[in-house]
């Protein structure tokens, strides 16, 4: 079966009327075509790594699996911000992958 998933992902800040393209999802969200459409947000991430993990293109998945002084020895941010910085990371993941849960997408 077909359905459309739409993410709106906050990584400039909060999705609002006055955004642009933000008519263009309202519309497809009450498109009347007879497919599923679910949407989720997908909220900014405030985290001390968050511009480490795009600067060095840190996967996800890899992420998870570091310790603190990984981190810091790939990133050069301080043991302790680091640490801070994987905890707020790993309630962000937590977070979304609840809210793709609740459209279905998480099996």
């Amino acid at each position: 079966m077909k359905k459309i998933i739409v993410a709106l992902n906050e990584i400039e800040g909060k999705f609002l009327a006055t955004t642009p393209g933000f008519g263009a999802i309202e519309e497809l969200l009450r498109e009347e075509s007879g497919t599923p459409i679910r949407s989720f947000v997908l909220p900014r991430l405030h985290s001390e790594i968050w511009e480490a993990v795009q600067a060095y293109a840190l996967p996800f998945r890899r992420l998870i699996t570091m310790k603190p002084q990984e981190i810091e020895a790939v990133t050069g941010i301080p043991v302790m911000q680091a640490g801070r910085g994987r905890w707020f990371f790993m309630k962000w993941i937590e977070g979304a992958i609840q809210d793709l849960d609740k459209i279905g997408l998480v099996a």
